[in-house]
């Protein structure tokens, strides 16, 4: 279930969601809550791309509990790029797979083609 983070805009179309960040400050974005097995290796690849090269858009996976998952920072580009992202669910079952942008200004936005996980 997709999930809005903070003040954020969503369009949503057959072939894209588009996120567009109504606030100035913060992390907003974009999560989904899944549920995995625990302890096991997982792939997630994520199609897109963000509008402005100045400011960062980061992946982000964390527990219920907002704790990290990922033990690197990855960021979206600003051209239309497949993103390759291995985690382990460590102890959790549940989790929240999101964008975020970092400190962006208001009206930035980025593009989803696909997100998935495996």
């Amino acid at each position: 279930m997709l999930i809005k983070n903070q003040n954020v805009d969503i369009i949503k179309s057959n072939n894209f969601i588009k996120i567009i960040n109504m606030q100035n400050s913060s992390t907003p974005g974009i999560k989904y809550k899944v549920n995995l097995k625990q302890s096991t290796d997982y792939t997630l690849i994520v199609n897109g791309y963000k509008s402005n090269k100045k400011y960062n858009v980061k992946f982000w996976i964390v527990n219920l509990r907002y704790i990290p998952i990922l033990n690197e920072t990855y960021y979206l580009s600003d051209i239309e790029e497949k993103h390759i992202i291995k985690f382990n669910t460590q102890e959790n079952e549940d989790l929240y797979i999101g964008l975020l942008f970092d400190n962006c200004p208001m009206y930035d936005y980025f593009v989803v083609l696909y997100l998935i996980y495996y």
